[in-house]
């Protein structure tokens, strides 16, 4: 057996496994729908595949919020663990989200450049991780000095 063999049958395994993965998902969500304990969350997006032509723009709009939370969430808790690994020190730390970005604020210790480089570092490294997705961070670095209080719609995460 050649390794070009090798490889057909190992594609065409992973390819099987995907779709037999697939199909045990979409025989749990009909039976989740059947005895009435899918999330309404699932229903709504049966209800719109089911309902067929018409309902695209719903559909795109529930895809859209759904990856939102997903690729937000992500760069929220890899943001976090970089700081964390590099040592950051700050004083307070509060997030604002929109549709495609997670806003930072960050209060640190007044000269603390050493922390500034690292947090600047830390974005840099999740908009490289996360930019091609169309999804970003953006981090506003105050020193305690500055005396600028965390904007309203911010919530305070440590």
């Amino acid at each position: 057996m050649n390794l070009k063999t090798l490889r057909s049958k190992s594609c065409i395994s992973h390819e099987q496994e995907w779709f037999d993965d697939f199909i045990a998902m979409l025989k749990t969500h009909q039976f989740m729908l059947e005895t009435n304990v899918a999330s309404d969350e699932l229903k709504d997006i049966y209800d719109l595949l089911i309902s067929g032509k018409g309902k695209e723009e719903e559909l795109f709009a529930i895809n859209r919020q759904l990856s939102s939370v997903y690729f937000l969430k992500r760069i929220i808790t890899d943001f976090l663990s970089e700081i964390k690994a590099q040592k950051a020190n700050f004083i307070d730390l509060a997030i604002s989200l929109s549709n495609t970005q997670v806003s930072v604020w960050v209060i640190i210790n007044n000269n603390d450049e050493e922390s500034e480089n690292k947090i600047i570092m830390a974005e840099a490294k999740i908009n490289a991780k996360y930019s091609d997705s169309g999804f970003y961070i953006d981090s506003m670095i105050v020193e305690e000095s500055d005396k600028y209080p965390t904007p309203g719609h911010y919530q305070k995460v440590v």
